[in-house]
């Protein structure tokens, strides 16, 4: 009987002393903790790995913090956590234009184009591009003006996502549909309306002078069953690593026989005629 009772004993000390420390006497109170530079959404998950199985965390989105429910020492991890999260990201100023290929052509810039990703092509701009609301570039001794049409800028929190914006009213829907369909982001037979299509981009910033941007064609549409939504090509998608500052042309790659970039920026002129657009990016970091 004794030794039945030393060995209990024995057994209940080494599972104690196996447990947390957490008192069962402890109330769990209620804190409200501010986030500053993050969006409190986005937290909640990591925040929530300092918390007890009792514990509770929700965000408000509406004074973007977090409602935490714990005991004291959890609410206090949870506290630290967050201070190691929140912290300030770089932003991203991020021009972009568009051009006709054939503009280039005719002014005998020299592009080298590289494949960069499925169906793109950047191009290294060579010497003698400047900025301003026009591009100034020497062809035959003389200079020549490529204006810099549907400009657009923007200013993206680092990790967050902007939208370059191509086009409502799009030539040539029946190949993108084709696409969607080629590729599985659409059920054959689907029956949609192209309204929109645009390029998401997501910038990084790798260190003071370098900047890595994430770029996935985009397609908004209307169908009967779901209304509009976006279908996002992110088979399609590449990175592009530039310099503080530096501009690099992207364009379609005119290889392949479907490139869903080529699709994205193929247009008329004025004249009527089927053209091919190039985008024109720059970067800065702020």
């Amino acid at each position: 009987m004794s030794k039945t009772f030393s060995t209990f004993a024995v057994l209940s000390v080494c599972v104690l002393l196996s447990s947390p420390l957490v008192s069962t006497s402890a109330e769990m109170k209620v804190e409200v903790l501010t986030v500053y530079w993050r969006s409190a959404v986005d937290l909640v998950e990591s925040v929530s790995m300092a918390k007890s199985e009792r514990g509770k965390v929700v965000a408000a989105a509406a004074t973007n913090s977090l409602i935490v429910r714990d005991y004291p020492q959890n609410i206090v991890a949870m506290r630290e956590l967050l201070k190691e999260l929140d912290l300030k990201r770089r932003q991203a100023r991020i021009s972009v234009s568009f051009i006709e290929k054939e503009q280039l052509e005719k002014l005998g810039v020299d592009i080298s184009w590289q494949i960069s990703g499925k169906g793109w092509s950047v191009g290294n701009l060579p010497p003698g591009w400047s900025g301003g609301n026009a591009l100034a570039v020497s062809a035959g001794g003389e200079k020549g003006k490529i204006e810099r049409g549907n400009r657009q800028n923007l200013l993206i929190m680092e990790g967050a996502e902007g939208s370059i914006f191509v086009g409502s009213e799009i030539p040539y829907a029946e190949r993108l549909v084709s696409y969607s369909e080629r590729e599985r982001y659409v059920a054959v037979g689907t029956v949609f309306k192209v309204v929109g299509i645009s390029f998401s981009v997501i910038p990084r910033v790798l260190d003071d002078n370098m900047v890595e941007l994430q770029i996935v064609p985009r397609m908004s549409v209307i169908n009967r069953d779901k209304g509009k939504s976006d279908i996002f090509f992110s088979k399609a998608s590449t990175i592009v690593t530039l310099k503080n500052r530096e501009s690099v042309l992207i364009a379609g790659n005119e290889s392949e026989s479907l490139s869903i970039v080529g699709i994205f920026l193929s247009g008329y002129q004025t004249s009527g005629q089927k053209s091919s657009f190039a985008i024109l990016l720059s970067v800065a970091i702020e």
